[in-house]
């Protein structure tokens, strides 16, 4: 995994003489793409608007005797909800 990682099999005379691990590859470059592709994924699948009933529907959680309990995001919430289609 300390191995030098170098993206052709041989050198290229234009290839940046920046230096990375094999590890560092693995972990950083194939993460942070893999991290974009499903963001992307969900930006596709779901508008803004179900994403703020998420997170406004995290208020309802009743975990720690509904710590994260916020009246005004109820409100919110329930005024989102009230003008959702049928």
């Amino acid at each position: 995994m300390k191995a030098q990682y170098t993206r052709a099999c041989s050198r290229y005379r234009h290839q940046n003489e920046v230096l990375i691990t094999l590890e560092h590859y693995l972990r950083a470059d194939i993460f942070v793409a893999a991290i974009d592709f499903q963001l992307q994924e969900l930006n596709n699948r779901f508008c803004d608007q179900t994403f703020e009933l998420l997170i406004l529907s995290s208020t309802l959680c009743p975990q720690d005797s509904y710590s994260s309990f916020e009246q005004r995001k109820i409100l919110i919430l329930s005024s989102t909800l009230c003008t959702l289609p049928a």
